[in-house]
């Protein structure tokens, strides 16, 4: 199972660029990332399309 951290790095993308495409101050990703605060349905729909997730990547990276 890959991590949000490692397909975020697979992608070529940063911490940082994410926050922006989804709206987020970049000290509000890294409560996400490190789990201290959940992601929105509507930031892991972003997610999921920015990152070509299938359904059960989606489900062991933010729901397991």
């Amino acid at each position: 199972m890959k991590t949000l951290r490692e397909t975020i790095r697979e992608y070529g993308d940063t911490q940082t660029e994410l926050a922006r495409v989804l709206g987020v101050s970049t000290s509000t990703m890294s409560w996400k990332l490190n789990g201290k605060a959940e992601f929105t349905q509507s930031e892991i729909k972003a997610i999921a399309d920015r990152y070509s997730l299938t359904a059960k990547e989606v489900k062991e990276m933010f729901f397991e």
